[in-house]
Formats: structure tokens, C-alpha cells, sequence
């Protein structure tokens, strides 16, 4: 009986034991979650070997090889983990485009001081070509000291706190003294903040929050967007403007709706006669006293239905341009001066884009021009530079039949 109560016992013990240790790893394994965030987006035009430096909120440049990096935009989304308690903090980069190769060449260690280090290398392609990644950050352990997965990239009901495209409207936000009945001079006063909107398309709502990291304020205040926009179809154009309290539409430096005062939502319309290519765009607006807003940008293209206006769909177009013999100058003493816009969408690729041109006595002196033709060249413009395309010649017909 003794023997079997012994048994009994160490029956009971390792179950207990097996348990208690099931428990245990179970508990731990909870602890043991793993973090994944976004924690950083960037994009530049790259024409060599550059390293980015990533630390806390700062991006530094170093530069290797060929031409210094062009044209950089950054953003954070959410800061590193550098609280107690994280483990195996990893960075990975997701690469969102780029013909060369981007890597991670050092991962963001206390030592450091969190510091992250990403290689952009081009390689011999020349002309260089945009690059574009992402950075996500992942570790074991708390997700933040208080709150999880806390963001530094605050918005607005009127727009965001940072530019992530680099092709939205920047707002200028403004401070008016109580009691303004209509638009200030917005060019006698300073501006306290900025943000940056796609569209404006706030319908009549109530409105208390402020502008995050900016100020708490929600009345007396103005605000002015300006940017540009690009429309390919000629023709005639309606704009509508929807505010409360008062609001001002231009067009081109000219204005087209005149929505001012202290009023209740209000629509105003008008028209004008816009040709293919880019165009300034502003609104001026100012919130009188609290608690209801509306501010809305409406658009009908030529024949088309009316719609939000947003810099997305019209997005301003990128030029380039084809010269011969007259006014530039190549490093060979020659000049050109004949010039063929060609407009393109920032959204095209070139690289290897091909254009047919067809040149005729009525755009063309043929006698300015060697036999064959071997004497032409193309260049195309980039950032105030001229450079030199190749190209072939398919029929040479002086005559031009």
C-alpha cells in the first residue's frame, strides 16, 4: 500500500511539475511577442553611391560616388524603441523602387546611440533614376513606455503635419484677431505652422481639435494652400467653393471665386479656360468664431462629372525638351535653338522612353544641317541641366516627302 501511495505521489509531482513548466513557458512566450512597425519612408534622385544616416529624427547625407544626391524627401512614422525592455531590436527595408541595389549596413544598437545606415548604390547605369524604400522596425518586448505603437506623424482635419508625396498643397496656418469679418492680408502676418493636404474636402461639420503639434486653437485662425497642378485636356474648367466661414479661389495668380465673409456654408462656381500643362493653384480661408467649419474644392474638366480637386488626379506634369543648332552651347563651341516641349507625367518612367519626331521642311532647315543629318543632336533638361540623348536616324529626306 506504501509502494502505491509512493507512486500516487510522484505521479501527482510530475504532472504538477509538468504544468507549473507548461504555465510557465506559456506565460513566457506571451511576454516574448514580436513588435513590427513602420518606421521609416524615404525617396531621392540618386546618380552615384550615397549612405543615408538615420538617427532619432535626423537624416544625414554621405556621399561616395558620381553626383550628390538630388531631390530627397523623408518621413517618420513612428520612432525606434529605445525604452526598457526591448530585445533583438532588427530594422528591415522593404525597397519600393530603384534599379540599383539599397541595403542595411548598420542596425540601430544602443552603441550607436540607435543610429541607421542604408546604401543607395546606383551603379554604372548612369543618369541616375529615383529611389524609393521603406524601413520597419521589429522587436520582443514592450510595444512603447505608454501607449502602443504611438505616432509622431499627427493629422489634421485640414491635413497632414509632413509632406509625403512632395507634390500635395502646403497650408500655411494663421493666427486672425478675434472679430474678423474677412480675408487679412495674409502677407503682414506669420504663419505658425504648416500641413499638407492632397485635397480640401471638409464638409459643414463641427470642429474642436485643433491642429496637432501645431496649436490647440479651432477658431480665429486662416489658412492659405498653394501649390500646382497639371491638366492635360484643353478646355474650359468649373470650379466650386464650398466654405464657412469665408474663402477666396485663384487661378494663375488671378482670382476666380470670391467667397469672403462671415457666413453658413456657401457654394460659389465659376469657370475658366485652362490649356494642357501646369498651373498655380491657391485658397485662402479663415474660421471665424467656433464651433462649425466647411472648406471644399470642387472641379468639372471639360465634359467630364464634377469632383473633389485633388493634386493626385491633377498632378502637375514634368517637361522636357528637344533643341538643334543656336542658342545653347555645347562643351564642342556648338549651339542649338530649336526646341520641341514634350511634357511627360512625373509617373512616367524614361528611363529607355522612346519619342518619334518627324522633322519637315516647315519645322526643319534642312541647310543648316549636315548631308545626313550626322550633325543633330537631342538633349533633354533636368534640373536646369542640359543632357545629350542618343537617338538614330530612320529616313533622311531633305526634301521632305
Amino acid at each position: 500500500m506504501g509502494r502505491i501511495k509512493n507512486r500516487i505521489f510522484f505521479v501527482l509531482l510530475f504532472f504538477i511539475l509538468f504544468f507549473s513548466t507548461l504555465l510557465l513557458f506559456v506565460s513566457w512566450a506571451g511576454v516574448q511577442e514580436k513588435n513590427n512597425v513602420k518606421y521609416f519612408y524615404f525617396e531621392a534622385w540618386v546618380d552615384g553611391k550615397d549612405t543615408i544616416v538615420i538617427q532619432k529624427d535626423s537624416v544625414k547625407i554621405e556621399h561616395h560616388e558620381w553626383k550628390p544626391l538630388e531631390k530627397m524627401r523623408y518621413l517618420f512614422y513612428n520612432p525606434l524603441p529605445t525604452w526598457s525592455g526591448v530585445r533583438d531590436l532588427k530594422v528591415s527595408l522593404k525597397k519600393i523602387e530603384g534599379r540599383g541595389s539599397i541595403i542595411v549596413t548598420q542596425q540601430p544598437t544602443e552603441e550607436n546611440d540607435y543610429t541607421v545606415k542604408v546604401l543607395i548604390d546606383d551603379g554604372p547605369s548612369g543618369g541616375g533614376a529615383w529611389y524609393k524604400f521603406e524601413l520597419w522596425a521589429s522587436w520582443y518586448g514592450s510595444s512603447s513606455p505608454e501607449k502602443k505603437k504611438e505616432k509622431i506623424l499627427e493629422e489634421s482635419l485640414f491635413g497632414k503635419m509632413a509632406t509625403i508625396t512632395g507634390k500635395e498643397l502646403e497650408g500655411k496656418i494663421y493666427f486672425i484677431s478675434p472679430g474678423t469679418k474677412r480675408l487679412p492680408d495674409f502677407s503682414k502676418l506669420n504663419p505658425v505652422g504648416k500641413i499638407y493636404a492632397e485635397s480640401i474636402n471638409i464638409p459643414p461639420r463641427k470642429f474642436d481639435k485643433g491642429f496637432p503639434g501645431i496649436t490647440e486653437r479651432f477658431e480665429w485662425f486662416g489658412i492659405v494652400y498653394e501649390g500646382e497642378f497639371g491638366v492635360k485636356k484643353e478646355g474650359e474648367y468649373t470650379f466650386c467653393l464650398v466654405s464657412d466661414d469665408g474663402s477666396k479661389l485663384y487661378i494663375d495668380g488671378k482670382l476666380l471665386i470670391d467667397n469672403d465673409g462671415i457666413h453658413a456654408p456657401q457654394r460659389k462656381c465659376s469657370r475658366i479656360f485652362l490649356s494642357p500643362g501646369n498651373h498655380k493653384i491657391k485658397v485662402e480661408y479663415f474660421q471665424g468664431s467656433r464651433y462649425e467649419l466647411a472648406l471644399q474644392l470642387f472641379v468639372t474638366p471639360p465634359g467630364g462629372k464634377e469632383e473633389v480637386f485633388s493634386v493626385l488626379k491633377y498632378e502637375p506634369v514634368e517637361e522636357k525638351a528637344l533643341f538643334w543648332k543656336d542658342t545653347w552651347h555645347d562643351a564642342e563651341g556648338n549651339t542649338y535653338n530649336y526646341r520641341i516641349p514634350i511634357k511627360i507625367s512625373s509617373r512616367t518612367r524614361i528611363e529607355n522612353y522612346q519619342i518619334s519626331l518627324t522633322l519637315t521642311p516647315e519645322n526643319f532647315n534642312y541647310t543648316h544641317a549636315k548631308p545626313r543629318g550626322e550633325d543633330i543632336r537631342f538633349v533633354a533638361e533636368r534640373v536646369g541641366k542640359l543632357f545629350e540623348l542618343p537617338y538614330w536616324i530612320e529616313k533622311w529626306n531633305p526634301k521632305g516627302e
